[in-house]
């Protein structure tokens, strides 16, 4: 279950990350606004959504390891 969370964890840094990049070429480009109307998309809010469910679920599984502590 660790390496689930911890894989969660990596992918979300990375998509945040590339997100934050991209939006900062886009505007240093002098096309922000064309990037913000690219991104505002519904597979990105579904994909959003997943992360933030799957988060959300892991907070409420217990670690293994740790009951048996």
């Amino acid at each position: 279950m660790k390496r689930m969370r911890l894989l969660l964890a990596g992918i979300s840094a990375a998509l945040i990350a590339v997100g934050y990049f991209a939006s900062q070429a886009a505007y240093k480009a002098g096309t922000a606004p064309e990037y913000s109307a690219k991104v505002d998309r519904p597979e990105i809010v579904f994909l959003s959504l997943a992360l933030f469910l799957a988060a959300v679920g892991f907070a409420f599984l217990p670690d293994t390891k740790e009951i048996s502590d």
